[in-house]
């Protein structure tokens, strides 16, 4: 198996895997380089069997670092599609795969697909518009594509309306369509500034072929016609319009200047996520609800026990409980997590949760653990700590503990999200309790 490479840069960027001759297996992005690749070599990875197979025949890895995330997801699309890489065919069908097209209209409109159509056929239909044969892609990461498109829309605004209208849409007033592009032609002599068509379908024009070329890897190109285009307006003296050209370089400029523009789909991650953790606690079924509880007190005055519930990866706020400590005088959380616990587990009309997580440490597992002891093992649900330290994040289970760096970027911000909620309603709880002590 290949051994785990020395030197890898931080920040976004693609990486290769390549055989005994040098041939490129497998091509991925990531936000961070040095996590991601790093992450294949964890003991405690969980990899799928076609990656450890792709891992056993893979010689040499290497990696391009980019500007920005974007950078990388553009970079990667152009590498699978020239390299056709064996492992990147095997892990995805087409479906699986993400591509940009546009449709045949007088104003076109820019969408994503699983399947593009065959290029032999001249056309075919979609939404009752005619498709262009010529598509972009393969995109690995679909919710960072529609990120991508929404970022680009605003410097070149295109249309997505269904129907034309008779006036402007309300997309043109927020400048993300041009105004024109769907309003009934025989409407349009109606509005003065829209009254030369030609001059309406170039500006339209160029916004589309900018968009496709900064898809394809070309932004330097579309980054010199802009600031060229701001130079003529500027000799011309045209200054608004050169005011509008300069707005459109400093905002794509701004696009590819950052490391992490691109946004996350939220039942994207979640569904990563959770498929890591049924992966990780070797659950047979996906892990639905969630406990998350935590210990806030002051010196052991005004102590509450929080229970916050998550359900499928999202917050399930009416089921949320607070247990007020009775049984515990000092500042002992192991004790005070014993004593909510068991009164949890009285409460048998409450749903059963599959997963317990405890904001705390090995202490705090070992405590709750011993409350199931003298239980029938079939209501015992699994129960895992998880702790913060200044440095490090760890999730303690039974007989093993994982480090943040070798837990999966998605499940590592499901669990830091559970647990922090937990400690905020706690701490909500408890502040409530303690202005009562003190004020009445």
């Amino acid at each position: 198996m290949i051994k785990k490479p020395i030197k890898i840069p931080s920040g976004p960027g693609v990486y290769f895997f390549k055989d005994g001759q040098g041939k490129i297996i497998y091509i991925g992005k990531a936000q961070n380089l040095k996590m991601r690749v790093n992450s294949y070599f964890q003991k405690s990875s969980f990899l799928s069997a076609a990656k450890i197979k792709m891992l056993e025949e893979a010689k040499k890895t290497d990696c391009k670092k980019t500007d920005s995330e974007i950078d990388a997801l553009i970079l990667e699309s152009n590498l699978i599609k020239k390299y056709q890489p064996k492992y990147n065919v095997l892990m995805r069908d087409d479906k699986q795969y993400f591509y940009v097209g546009l449709t045949r209209e007088k104003f076109p409109k820019i969408f994503i697909t699983h399947r593009p159509m065959n290029h032999q056929t001249e056309s075919s239909k979609i939404r009752g518009n005619f498709v262009k044969r010529d598509y972009i892609g393969p995109f690995t990461d679909g919710a960072a594509l529609k990120s991508a498109l929404r970022m680009l829309r605003q410097i070149f605004p295109f249309c997505v309306c269904k129907t034309a209208h008779k006036r402007p849409c309300q997309q043109s007033q927020i400048k993300k369509c041009l105004g024109f592009c769907c309003i009934k032609p025989e409407f349009r002599y109606m509005i003065s500034r829209f009254n030369s068509d030609i001059l309406c379908r170039n500006e339209y024009k160029n916004n589309i072929s900018a968009i496709f070329s900064i898809l394809k890897g070309r932004k330097k190109g579309v980054m010199k016609n802009l600031k060229k285009e701001l130079q003529k307006l500027i000799k011309n003296k045209e200054y608004e319009k050169a005011e509008t050209a300069h707005k459109k370089v400093q905002a794509l400029e701004k696009i590819f200047k950052h490391k992490l523009v691109l946004t996350r789909d939220e039942n994207s991650y979640i569904q990563k996520a959770s498929k890591y953790l049924k992966n990780m606690l070797k659950f047979k079924k996906e892990v639905g609800r969630i406990e998350a509880y935590d210990i806030s007190n002051m010196r052991g005055k005004d102590a509450v026990g929080s229970m916050a519930v998550f359900e499928n990866g999202k917050t399930e706020k009416s089921e949320y409980r607070q247990f007020k400590i009775k049984t515990v005088r000092s500042a002992n959380d192991t004790a005070m997590l014993k004593e909510i616990i068991k009164r949890r587990l009285r409460h048998s009309e409450w749903p059963a949760p599959d997963l317990m997580l405890i904001d705390g440490g090995k202490a705090q597992l070992n405590a709750v653990i011993s409350v199931f002891q003298n239980r029938p093992q079939k209501i015992v649900p699994l129960v895992a700590a998880f702790s913060k330290t200044k440095d490090n994040e760890t999730l303690f289970l039974k007989h093993i503990k994982i480090k943040s760096k070798n837990i999966p970027p998605s499940l590592l911000y499901l669990l830091q999200n559970i647990r922090n909620e937990a400690h905020r309603f706690g701490i909500k709880q408890h502040k409530k309790l303690r202005k009562k002590t003190l004020f009445g």
